[in-house]
């Protein structure tokens, strides 16, 4: 039993290797409650410092929050303690957090006048939600004040904004967040009926789902662009040689693993890795390579409020134990509605059952005796896989196909398109309201 165990981690630690993108350090590691990177908050842009802030403050409201519930003001029962940085020996009564929420607040007031307008919907939830704060710590002259500057937001917004304006703005957003969550749907049923793989076949697939979207156009001046510049920008990913193929060739046993395939006795730098994995792909798109993709991850965004973001994404957090900005759909949908500030923005919405319907089951073989993964493309091609070798033409023979097992492997979401799929879904709430 625990050699079969030591196998069984070692495949698993082999499959999350090829299958899933790479550990995000960058924008993580500076979210807790309390503990502020000074050093790193300089060398960030005013948006990414405002997605931390606001993440702070949506962390230290809901550890608050569920003292209030369990009667617990003085943090006895370290309360949500996988969301935070500072550890378990560190206390944060509710006096303490109430204090951190309003300095969050504040802060976030004077990185939303920079990041989205002194005209805009984010600024005026900004100084609702401060002079909130002040109202729980009873500072009413304060209050009184920060409700004059939301009315003055208010005014300036009423002179400056149009229908034909917003509904232009919602038109772009929703198309962009179709786009995103198409690229995405069509990536995992792909990686799904492929076994693991990604082959170039989906560059053409993710071309036919775009086209068929019912917000495509063949107009030029669309700002969202052409999906053909998205298969363009695929194509070329998919027939160059990148850094991480590299390192993934480095770490890997070549005859036993999942990228052999009879030419890897050349040099790295000349081996040209197809297929690629999920996770090859995600970290593709994430990249500032795909420029397309990050148009519509900007455009998209735009009728998403940044405390919406924070909310919508602490229990992504929650689920995200490796911190590879991607969670499992199921857990996500059974976590997200016992925060409360993300139940109050999904409110109304369908998000939570279409998370829970999103199909994650990959069917992969591993070899029961290392742990490696096999080429499924090879398998194919055999009759009987446990009984017959590998076989060239010339007569020459590679080793017998070792003993294998089929697993199954739950492929997760990614943040990408969890807030996609957010905006979609609420989509109906939103129209109501233009």
């Amino acid at each position: 039993l625990p050699i079969v165990e030591t196998i069984m981690n070692h495949a698993l630690s082999r499959i999350e290797l090829f299958l899933l993108p790479n550990v995000d350090g960058g924008t993580i590691d500076d979210t807790g409650a309390i503990r502020i990177n000074h050093e790193e908050a300089c060398n960030s842009t005013p948006s990414t410092r405002l997605d931390q802030v606001l993440f702070q403050v949506a962390l230290a409201d809901y550890i608050r929050t569920i003292q209030s519930m369990y009667r617990d003001t003085h943090d006895e029962q370290k309360l949500a303690l996988p969301l935070r940085s500072d550890g378990p020996n560190v206390t944060l009564p509710t006096k303490h957090l109430l204090s951190k929420i309003l300095e969050g607040r504040s802060r976030a007031t004077s990185l939303l006048k920079m990041t989205c307008g002194e005209t805009s919907v984010a600024l005026l939830k900004g100084f609702i939600e401060l002079a909130s704060s002040y109202a729980l710590q009873g500072l009413w002259p304060q209050v009184d004040e920060k409700i004059a500057s939301a009315n003055e937001v208010l005014r300036k917004m009423s002179r400056v904004s149009t229908p034909e304006g917003n509904a232009e703005t919602h038109r772009l957003a929703i198309a962009a967040a179709e786009r995103v969550a198409c690229v995405y749907s069509t990536l995992r049923t792909h990686t799904i009926r492929n076994n693991g793989q990604v082959l170039k076949s989906y560059v053409k697939e993710v071309m036919v789902a775009l086209v068929q979207l019912p917000s495509h156009t063949e107009d030029e001046r669309d700002p969202l662009g052409h999906p053909s510049k998205f298969a363009s920008s695929l194509h070329t990913y998919f027939t160059s040689f990148k850094d991480r193929d590299l390192a993934a060739l480095k770490q890997t046993d070549y005859a036993d693993s999942y990228f052999a395939d009879g030419r890897v006795h050349s040099k790295p730098k000349e081996v040209q890795i197809d297929p690629k994995s999920w996770g090859n792909v995600v970290d593709y798109l994430r990249g500032g390579d795909c420029e397309l993709m990050n148009t519509w991850i900007e455009a998209m965004n735009t009728m998403i409020l940044p405390q919406d973001k924070a909310a919508l994404l602490l229990p992504f957090r929650m689920c995200d134990l490796q911190q590879r900005q991607i969670a499992h759909p199921i857990q996500l949908s059974q976590v997200v509605l016992s925060f409360p500030g993300a139940a109050k923005v999904l409110n109304g919405t369908k998000l939570v059952k279409a998370l829970g319907q999103i199909k994650v089951e990959v069917p992969l073989f591993i070899d029961t005796r290392t742990g490696f993964l096999l080429d499924f493309s090879q398998l194919q091609q055999l009759t009987q896989p446990q009984s017959q070798p590998f076989s060239k033409t010339d007569g020459s023979s590679l080793p017998a196909l070792p003993p294998m097992q089929q697993v199954f492997y739950e492929l997760p979401i990614t943040k990408e398109e969890y807030l996609a799929l957010h905006l979609l879904e609420s989509r109906p709430t939103v129209e109501a309201q233009l």
